[in-house]
């Protein structure tokens, strides 16, 4: 997406971050605040959705440009605070 797209052209680390699902499927079903899914596309884990403490309603994330999906998880968990979106995406 628009993420690994932006880390091409400038060098660097990128995660894309999204309110939808863009692909793929993840079993959602008691989900807790805080707590990760894998998101699953043709039998591959391509992404992580994310329940935020804050929120209801998920967040879906996937690696871009040199970036590896659980560096991505950690990333998302660490800055995702005090807002559905992580804080860098927020403001």
């Amino acid at each position: 997406g628009i993420a690994s797209h932006l880390g091409i052209v400038t060098g660097l680390s990128t995660i894309g971050v999204g309110k939808t699902l863009p692909l793929g499927q993840v079993d959602l079903k008691h989900i807790t605040p805080g707590e990760t899914r894998p998101i699953i596309h043709e039998g591959a884990v391509v992404g992580t959705a994310l329940r935020p403490l804050t929120s209801t309603r998920p967040l879906y994330f996937s690696p871009g440009h040199r970036m590896d999906l659980a560096t991505a998880t950690d990333l998302v968990c660490r800055l995702n605070r005090s807002h559905r979106l992580p804080n860098p995406t927020y403001w």
